[in-house]
């Protein structure tokens, strides 16, 4: 007891009063100078605010111990004296000057006003002093100094507004949440000189109307960065709304406060667009805060999109209408922000769609990596959402465009160089590493599938040139074992083809054709000359380019095996060469890391073609393409040669009027043996290719036409369906075609 103020809140202000009651005890010698009093158990004097007892100076010079005394034990804690009141009273003791509130005799004083140690008889004067030292005037409005000064002046309707001030109103009392002591003291200044034509805050001289809040706007956004450090500043913030408020526009200016109080978390975007709405509601020029809202607004980097469309293109179809779908999205610019909530919030979400499908990194695409899911490419460096601002991703360009509307404010653009174009350049650096390394990882895997251990369409490369050679193999002897079919067969059908060949193609292109009456009436004859070996012969390859359909995908995946071996090394090469990429980009270096953080602009150049690059190597991998042409071409080469081969054996030896001697006789006597031999060969042929169909399991109904085929090799009694049994043969090798 003695010691402690009657308060209830704990606060540092008991602190200076036991200070306080300290000093006074240990000038007394040690005891307290309410002892009695406590004794008594009897402080309510003291504690209500009374001077019970008076301090004793012992000299002259310690009465200014006594006012320091004073202030320290004044019952309110908002007039009590502090730290820096004993700072002052150090400095220099007898210039130190208190006016206890609660003593009589000092407030009967002279009628003028002492604020920082100088009396102010003229109230224009003081209101002066007192706004040009903010922080020393608020404390003496909080203590009561003001309102008892001017109480004792008689002035009670002047004491009574300003106790409102401080102790009633709740845009300006303290213990209140929404409470602003710069408002009060704002107030309380035009309050005791009314004659004032402005207001002031904080020093500042404000003439009231909309005329002012223009000319706040027009220095607050003279720099679009300016002004975004401005309203991320809180303290600045505040300042702003509060001479809104002094200019007569408190009812907006306390909700805007109120919103930011209530939205400590929200980010800088939200933030500038509550306070563009409390300007615009408060401003002569609306206009001018709606146009700023438009560019520089939350929403100003979707309009900066819309504007620079041709800083896109897209990728695909899909990415085309995206970037149409943010060109026609239309916001009336000039209209109320209130009324433009939908248009704008229409315009971001397209915006968001297309940078959500756009070319995220530059560094992806200096390396040519191409994502099916990025279907809009950025033509140029500013395109790309490189830049952070409001809290999300916007695009290079629009980061530009602040910077060099905001040249004049080097603090604020030194600040975006900073934190606003590089800010991603860390995340968009690991996007591009994890890019680069799965790339690498599937380059590396094509490399490995290129390797001479990789298989061949199931089988390892010996097994599968094993069975290739044996199937050839196959092939050849049955050519060999084939009656009538030798080396010197083959050496004369080379030898005296030529001859009747060049007839055979006179003729056709003859204007009289082939007949008794053309140029040459013994074409036929003439070629019937040539030796049979030679058209069996062709017929034979015709019918074995046939069955090479069925190795051709052999033969594919062999060539493409044989190329793989050579690529190998070159494929390793890029892999190697895409992960060192990767290591400077982490390192923070790398040809593309001036498109980050850099000044460059234009297109971002392609270094590699990555994705271009994997496309070729698998299509390597897969020789499908490649099987079917072979596939096309040995069958109908094949089948051409095989008709052509089989017609002429069959025309051969018979003259213009054999037909007619085929119609009237009834013996085979002029069916000549290369007939029959050429059919057998042909079968044959059919039969070898039937054998290796089944062997292979790919067309199981070449047993059947395999009975069909057999035969042919028995001379006259099955002749004609021998013959059947090669067109079925060349019919299904037709419809295979078809069927695959």
């Amino acid at each position: 007891p003695g010691y402690s103020p009657h308060s209830s809140v704990v606060q540092r202000e008991n602190d200076w009063y036991a200070l306080g009651y300290t000093i006074w005890t240990l000038y007394n010698g040690g005891r307290h100078p309410h002892q009695t009093l406590i004794d008594g158990d009897d402080l309510s004097a003291v504690l209500a605010g009374g001077r019970p007892v008076a301090f004793e100076a012992r000299a002259l010079e310690h009465e200014t111990l006594g006012q320091l005394i004073y202030g320290l034990t004044y019952a309110h804690p908002q007039g009590r004296l502090g730290y820096e009141d004993i700072q002052r009273w150090l400095a220099d003791p007898d210039a130190f000057r208190y006016r206890d509130p609660l003593d009589a005799a000092a407030m009967a004083g002279p009628a003028g006003y002492q604020f920082e140690g100088k009396v102010y008889e003229s109230r224009a004067t003081l209101v002066t002093a007192l706004a040009n030292n903010w922080e020393k005037a608020k404390r003496h409005l909080y203590t009561h100094g003001l309102e008892d000064y001017f109480r004792k002046l008689g002035e009670t309707d002047l004491a009574v507004a300003l106790n409102d001030i401080t102790d009633r109103d709740p845009d300006t009392l303290p213990e209140d949440e929404n409470g602003d002591e710069d408002l009060g003291l704002s107030r309380a200044l035009t309050l005791i000189d009314p004659a004032r034509g402005a207001v002031f805050w904080k020093g500042e001289a404000v003439v009231p109307g909309a005329s002012a809040v223009d000319a706040l706007f027009a220095r607050a956004s003279a720099t679009p960065l300016g002004f975004y450090r401005l309203i991320a500043d809180e303290e600045a913030v505040r300042d702003l709304l509060g001479i809104v408020a002094v200019a007569g526009f408190s009812g907006p200016a306390r909700a805007g406060l109120k919103w930011l109080r209530e939205h400590e978390d929200a980010n800088l975007g939200e933030k500038v667009d509550r306070v563009l709405a409390v300007l615009e509601a408060t401003a002569a020029n609306k206009s001018a805060v709606r146009s700023f809202a438009a560019r520089y607004g939350s929403d100003g980097w979707a309009f900066w999109v819309q504007r620079n469309l041709k800083a896109y293109h897209g990728r695909t179809g899909a990415g085309d209408r995206l970037i149409r779908a943010v060109g026609s999205a239309t916001v009336n610019t000039s209209a109320p922000l209130a009324d433009t909530v939908e248009a704008r919030a229409r315009l971001v979400q397209r915006a968001d769609d297309m940078a959500a499908h756009t070319e995220g990194s530059p560094h992806i695409h200096h390396f040519g990596i191409i994502r099916e899911s990025e279907t809009v490419v950025p033509a140029t460096a500013a395109g790309y959402f490189t830049a952070e601002l409001f809290g999300r991703p916007v695009p290079r360009g629009f980061a530009t465009e602040l910077m060099e509307t905001s040249a004049a404010d080097k603090a604020a653009v030194a600040w975006a160089r900073k934190h606003l174009r590089g800010a991603r350049s860390d995340t968009l650096a690991e996007d591009a590493v994890a890019a680069l390394e799965e790339a690498a990882s599937q380059i590396d895997a094509l490399a490995d599938a290129e390797g001479k251990h990789a298989p061949v369409d199931g089988l390892s490369k010996p097994a599968f040139f094993g069975r290739l050679v044996l199937a050839v193999a196959f092939v050849l002897l049955v050519c060999f074992v084939t009656p009538r079919f030798t080396f010197g067969s083959w050496k004369n059908g080379v030898v005296n083809a030529g001859e009747p060949l060049i007839t055979a193609a006179t003729v056709l292109i003859s204007p009289t054709g082939m007949g008794e009456g053309s140029v040459y009436p013994d074409a036929l004859w003439d070629i019937s000359a040539v030796p049979t070996a030679t058209f069996t012969g062709a017929a034979l390859l015709g019918f074995l380019a046939a069955a090479a359909t069925v190795l051709a995908p052999k033969f594919a995946s062999a060539a493409f095996a044989i190329r793989g071996v050579r690529t190998r090394g070159q494929t390793r090469r890029r892999a190697t060469a895409l992960r060192k990429e990767a290591a400077r980009i982490a390192e923070g270096g790398g040809e593309a890391a001036c498109w980050i953080t850099g000044n460059e602009e234009g297109p971002v150049p392609v270094a590699r073609d990555t994705s271009a690059f994997i496309a070729k190597a698998r299509a390597r991998r897969h020789p499908e393409a490649t099987a079917t042409a072979l596939s096309k071409g040995f069958f109908w080469g094949g089948a051409l040669i095989a008709a052509a081969g089989v017609t002429i054996v069959t025309a051969s030896g018979l003259g213009y009027g054999a037909w007619a001697d085929l119609a009237s006789e009834t013996g085979w006597y002029f069916l000549q043996d290369q007939l029959i031999w050429g059919i057998a060969y042909c079968g044959l042929a059919a039969l070898s290719f039937a054998v290796i169909a089944v062997a292979r399991r790919e067309h199981p109904t070449m047993v059947t036409l395999t009975l069909l085929t057999i035969a042919c090799v028995i001379p006259f009694l099955v002749l004609f369906a021998g013959t059947i049994g090669i067109f079925i043969v060349v019919l299904y090798f037709i419809f295979s075609l078809f069927r695959r």
